[in-house]
């Protein structure tokens, strides 16, 4: 995901930037979203809603032109894949009655008051409905962009200890009621590892809270599914200054 990586960047270029001993401008953090525009048509069975955000405050200018620039280019691209299907339903003589919907929006999370979270989200529904979150977390304090890797020790295999600690929770859903989710190797194609970009948030209890899209793990009926890890068990692998709060 492109967001990801501009985050994992960002993260590394600020770490430099404080880490130098070299002067620089001071800029004030105070890290918000906005609405930058929005994108509204309907047309005989046909609507999309596509309100594009646009985040402020950050500590590095770059970084907050990068990541708005790809948050645009999100919204475009969703507004013009919805302009060519109503093209084609209109030239579709088969396609009479037929009813899509577009929608792309936002919120944000009221979770650990440490962060600023932000959750995008994308919702296609032909026939059944399709939803994606693209979920963003940045320090107040710094303007830090946050990944899963800043909780852990340099010691620890993130990606190893959050995909065993979401698997082990999936596991005891399924006992409690069968099918709640898919896990390889029982299910193909379930879950078996974190993706490098996984979402998450930090809940107000202070817990890691790993978030996943419709279908992705789950039943539609589930939505998209979000699992609570238990911070105790992960406590080898956390940062000090992690366990302490």
């Amino acid at each position: 995901m492109k967001l990801y990586g501009t985050l994992l960047a960002c993260a590394a270029a600020l770490a430099v930037a404080a880490a130098s001993a070299a002067p620089c401008a001071a800029r004030d953090i105070d890290v918000r979203v906005s609405t930058l525009g929005v994108f509204e048509s309907k047309y005989e069975g046909c609507e999309a809603r596509i309100v594009t955000p646009v985040v402020t405050g950050l500590a590095m200018d770059s970084v907050e032109k990068e990541i708005n620039a790809q948050l645009a280019e999100k919204a475009l691209e969703m507004q013009e894949r919805y302009s060519l299907e109503v093209l084609e339903l209109m030239h579709d003589p088969f396609a009479k009655g037929a009813h899509i919907g577009w929608m792309m929006d936002y919120k944000v999370i009221d979770g650990d008051e440490r962060f600023f979270t932000l959750d995008v989200v994308e919702m296609n529904m032909v026939g059944s409905s399709s939803t994606k979150r693209t979920i963003m977390n940045f320090d107040k304090e710094t303007g830090m962009p946050v990944t899963l890797a800043y909780f852990f020790n340099d010691k620890a295999n993130y990606v190893k200890v959050v995909s065993d600690a979401v698997r082990g929770e999936m596991r005891r859903a399924n006992k409690k009621q069968k099918g709640s989710y898919w896990v390889e190797p029982k299910d193909d194609g379930g879950f078996s590892s974190i993706k490098a970009d996984q979402n998450f948030y930090m809940n107000k209890e202070g817990n890691i809270v790993v978030c996943f899209d419709k279908y992705e793990v789950a039943p539609g009926s589930s939505g998209c599914p979000e699992i609570e890890l238990d911070m105790k068990e992960l406590a080898p692998w956390l940062k000090l200054e992690e366990l302490k709060k």
